[in-house]
């Protein structure tokens, strides 16, 4: 769910599918739920907000809030911060991004149902 959007094109949205999260005490490991080649995770802590500077993208900033937590499901707010664009547009670690034609800030919400609790099989990042 869109919340704030002021860039071009648009940031991605909508059912992104079914993703593999780890959860503890701390918090919750998710996959960055926009990207879609190879996503990068992030961990997001259950009380504060988690700041990362884009690589390559001088004053571009990725902001991760968990906004609701139950037994059942998590929302976590994702606001981006796009500054200084013609640079990311040559930085790789920005493409999977999808830089935005100018300066912009979006604002979305993802929330995550849990379906299925499953053991992990390799180094706690998949199951079976």
């Amino acid at each position: 769910m869109t919340t704030d959007d002021n860039g071009s094109p648009a940031r991605a949205t909508g059912d992104r599918g079914t993703a593999l999260v780890m959860a503890n005490a701390n918090g919750a490991n998710i996959p960055i739920p926009f990207v879609d080649v190879g996503p990068p995770r992030q961990d997001v802590p259950w009380a504060k907000t988690t700041l990362n500077d884009l690589a390559g993208c001088t004053g571009t900033t990725l902001a991760l809030s968990m906004v609701h937590r139950s037994s059942d499901s998590f929302a976590v707010d994702v606001t981006e911060r796009w500054r200084g664009v013609a640079a990311c547009a040559s930085s790789s670690s920005s493409l999977s991004f999808g830089v935005p034609s100018g300066e912009c800030t979006a604002t979305r919400r993802f929330e995550f149902t849990l379906i299925d609790a499953c053991p992990a099989t390799v180094d706690g990042a998949s199951c079976q």
